[in-house]
């Protein structure tokens, strides 16, 4: 994965996470969950892609079991950002989800910018 496909799914990733956390509580209580993930658990908005496992936690340890309903809400809106299909699977965690949706995004954009590269005359 370049590291301009990273940050667009990264990107994503985090526009998912803003858009669940906005749509179910509120935009004010999105920032202040941003800020307690700071001040608590040392985890900046920014780093969330790179700390799935710590997220998920922190989501767990503030909602308890509806956290769960959160992460499923998060990981469709990415899923359909990126334009791939969700399905649950068996045992998988959050961070499983995420890691299948950013190999599923670059296979799909590299396919694609190779049926570009072979319409080109």
């Amino acid at each position: 994965m370049t590291s301009v496909e990273r940050e667009s799914f990264e990107s994503s990733l985090l526009d998912a996470i803003d858009e669940t956390l906005s749509l179910v509580l509120s935009e004010r209580a999105k920032e202040v969950i941003y800020a307690h993930l700071e001040k608590y658990y040392d985890l900046r908005r920014e780093e969330v892609p790179l700390k799935l496992d710590v997220f998920a936690s922190c989501l767990e340890k503030i909602f308890g079991r509806a956290a769960a309903v959160m992460e499923k809400m998060v990981l469709k809106r990415l899923y359909s950002k990126l334009g791939i299909c969700f399905e649950e699977t068996k045992d998988w965690n959050f961070k499983d989800y995420v890691i299948s949706a950013e190999k599923s995004a670059t296979a799909l954009s590299r396919s694609s910018l190779f049926e570009l590269g072979r319409a080109s005359p």
